[in-house]
């Protein structure tokens, strides 16, 4: 920029506009920077719940090879608390519920529900045969 330029900038006549515009910038970058910083929480969220149904997938697998070799409901619900444990059930689910925008159903539920089908499957199976 040239000398002269800067001198009209400066220039105590004109210069009670920059106080405004400087005041209006922190709100304007904060406007312009929310559709990225959305996107990159909409990310981790998604990352999270991604996490945690994997792990409960995993765990259902472990439950129902459990009931298969013949687990009685007390043995069942000892390697329920302990995977609980292994897992840190409580620090995923945590980083589910610090996001209210995700919808998430009560894992409990369904692990209970499937738990439930299959030992009914495998006892109709055993009768069976």
């Amino acid at each position: 920029m040239s000398p002269a330029i800067l001198q009209s900038l400066l220039d105590p006549s004109i210069i009670w506009i920059f106080i405004p515009l400087t005041a209006l910038a922190i709100p304007i970058v904060a406007i312009l920077t929310h559709p990225m910083t959305a996107r990159m929480k909409q990310a981790e969220r998604k990352e999270a719940r991604q996490l945690y149904e994997r792990i409960v997938m995993e765990k259902l697998d472990v439950m129902k090879t459990a009931l298969a070799m013949g687990m009685n409901n007390d043995e069942l619900a000892e390697l329920d608390r302990r995977l609980e444990r292994l897992v840190g059930a409580s620090y995923i689910k945590s980083l589910l519920l610090n996001q209210p925008e995700v919808p998430i159903a009560d894992s409990t539920d369904l692990l209970d529900a499937d738990l439930d089908s299959e030992m009914r499957r495998m006892k109709e199976r055993r009768e069976t045969e």
